[in-house]
């Protein structure tokens, strides 16, 4: 009976373990050169086909990540592409992005 309860108690450690597993968020504010922000520009996780525009301030947030490193692409009409490697490793990540014309 002893070693049920203990298999049963080990089962159901793993089993939250899995279910908890760490996700993060990744946000930030996409701006030019000169600072003035950059709205709509795309912000693009390709490995997870994950997209998301910046608004009108420039903000974008991409929520669900799992913890690991991302290749994040930032791209609009107005400006070159953007790509910085990206590492989730906490439940808030900030990266701020200046992004040069095109």
């Amino acid at each position: 009976m002893i070693m049920k309860q203990t298999l049963l108690i080990l089962l159901l450690l793993v089993v939250s373990t899995v279910v908890n597993a760490q996700t993060g968020r990744l946000s930030g504010k996409v701006s030019d050169q000169s600072g003035k922000a950059v709205q709509g520009a795309t912000v693009r996780i390709r490995s997870h086909n994950r997209v998301v525009p910046t608004d009108e301030g420039g903000a974008y947030m991409l929520s669900g990540l799992s913890y690991g490193e991302y290749a994040v692409e930032i791209s609009s009409i107005q400006s070159k592409l953007y790509t910085a490697k990206i590492k989730v490793d906490r439940a808030s990540v900030f990266h701020n992005a200046i992004v040069a014309p095109a």
